[in-house]
């Protein structure tokens, strides 16, 4: 019975002694990762919050951009006499209208005739208006509606005066009239 205990306690003893050896290591190896798995998944869940944060901004960015591109269209960069024709052409026709001819004069010129038409400075550079006369012909039903299109333009647009012409057909009631419209509009002078 010696040594049969002998025996056992020899294989807790080297049992303790592989433990100890080789178990024990083992264990903090695992404890030091799982703190390491720790710190990761910190930096994990910090790196998708700020993911989230990015995200908003993005969002928030894409609405100033497209803010930023009606801005731009209802006050564009230089004159845009080409593009703004189009636009005066398409609200007349679209509305009825004959459009006979068309003018621009630049806010200098039209400064001699309205003070109000004068550039005003922002920052580096300054919004500038240009004035369009329009010799238009149609019914007064027509023009109405013409002047709340230019009113609701992507374009800023400002009528400045109309004035009524002889009526191409005497006593009709929905007789085509001739109307000359001046407006101005701005642009940014960079």
């Amino acid at each position: 019975m010696n040594r049969s205990l002998l025996f056992i306690v020899t294989i807790y003893l080297i049992a303790a002694l592989i433990g100890w050896r080789f178990v024990l290591p083992v264990i903090d190896l695992v404890k030091a990762q799982r703190t390491e798995v720790k710190v990761w998944q910190d930096k994990l869940s910090q790196a998708n919050a700020a993911l989230q944060k990015l995200q908003v901004l993005k969002t928030k960015y894409q609405a100033v951009g497209e803010a930023a591109n009606k801005v731009l269209a209802a006050v564009p960069s230089g004159e845009d006499v080409k593009g703004l024709l189009v636009q005066v052409e398409e609200l007349a026709s679209q509305n009825g209208l004959i459009l006979s001819s068309v003018s621009f004069a630049s806010a200098a010129a039209a400064a001699k005739d309205e003070p109000a038409a004068a550039a005003v400075s922002t920052g580096g550079s300054s919004v500038k208006s240009l004035t369009i006369t329009l010799a238009l012909s149609g019914e007064y039903n027509n023009l109405k509606n013409f002047l709340q299109a230019a009113e609701n333009n992507l374009r800023l647009m400002d009528i400045s005066s109309i004035n009524f012409g002889a009526a191409a057909q005497a006593g009709a009631e929905s007789a085509s009239q001739n109307y000359t419209v001046k407006m101005n509009t701005y642009y940014v002078n960079n």
